[in-house]
């Protein structure tokens, strides 16, 4: 039995651009097999091509946000007991999509998913030059599964792992409602609870296993 080591370098709130410098400036020098690109945020546009207005206004949302959210008890009252409240004012406060953000529409490109595709490629690319092999996964937001919107992110990831031949792990096949409705997190649509990631651990345990069964032949 091979001998694997996990290095989990997964940051809150990071987006695709923010995960390919990490890559590019950290990652890869721990020289990895494999390296799998996990879900990102996308009103988090922070780029090394970002304009510096843009950057200094979302980072004044993001400081007083996580200033809030440090207290236990504004996390209760706000986002667990005022649940409705919290959900119809927050994407107006740092909105969940980008279409959405008038500053994020002014600042950035008029396509918002070109923005991450190119940052998703550019990594595979970067993984690649490195001789480690891209890995890309989705996992859905449940108000969009829901609501039966369909998910541009998932989309596009997938299209992009058919061109470029990197496997994707799309859980829109494991994490479908009405059992997707007890696999989050209470009053949070985007986070697993322990059911859910107990799901997502054992499919990439079988798509690792896969992978380095077939690397070592």
């Amino acid at each position: 039995t091979p001998r694997i080591e996990v290095i989990n370098a997964g940051v809150n709130a990071w987006s695709y651009p923010q995960i390919k410098v990490f890559l590019r400036e950290q990652g890869l020098g721990w020289q990895p097999d494999f390296v799998l690109l996990a879900d990102a945020n996308l009103w988090t546009q922070f780029s090394e091509e970002s304009d510096p207005a843009f950057v200094r206004k979302m980072m004044s949302r993001v400081r007083l946000k996580n200033l809030l959210r440090r207290s236990g008890i504004y996390h209760l009252l706000i986002e667990v007991q005022l649940q409705n409240f919290y959900e119809r004012y927050r994407t107006k406060f740092i909105p969940v999509d980008p279409k959405q953000d008038q500053l994020f529409r002014e600042a950035q490109k008029s396509d918002p998913d070109a923005f991450f595709r190119k940052a998703i490629e550019e990594s595979c690319a970067l993984a690649k030059a490195a001789k480690a092999r891209p890995v890309v996964m989705f996992i859905p937001i449940l108000t969009e599964l829901q609501s039966g919107a369909t998910n541009s992110v998932q989309r596009a990831k997938r299209e992009l792992c058919r061109r470029l031949d990197v496997p994707f792990v799309d859980f829109g096949e494991d994490i479908r409602l009405p059992a997707a409705n007890e696999l989050y997190l209470d009053a949070d649509p985007v986070h697993l609870n322990v059911r859910g990631n107990e799901i997502v651990a054992r499919r990439l345990a079988d798509v690792f296993t896969s992978l380095v069964a077939r690397k070592s032949e």
